[in-house]
């Protein structure tokens, strides 16, 4: 099964963030993009330019290449839709 690096991004992006001890709002502030953006990012939603990356990488303190390390890539239940089973 091939790897999707839109999922491999976004895990990545969101753990690094974790393990710096960031909410999506700092680092939004820091990358100076808007808190939505970075979510839609993690939520694998949208897919990052290369220069938007390279802001995130700066204002995580990361190098660029481990944004595309492969990592556990679990489904984030607050990004999952919801469906009303009612």
């Amino acid at each position: 099964m091939p790897i999707d690096i839109d999922v491999v991004v976004a895990a990545n992006v969101r753990r690094l963030r974790i393990m710096r001890g960031l909410t999506q709002e700092q680092l939004a502030a820091r990358a100076e993009l808007s808190p939505q953006h970075v979510s839609r990012i993690e939520c694998g939603v949208v897919s990052p330019t290369v220069r938007t990356l390279e802001r995130i990488s700066r204002s995580l303190n990361a190098p660029l290449w481990e944004f595309f390390t492969v990592t556990d890539m679990r489904a984030r239940a607050d990004c999952m839709p919801t469906r009303d089973d009612s």
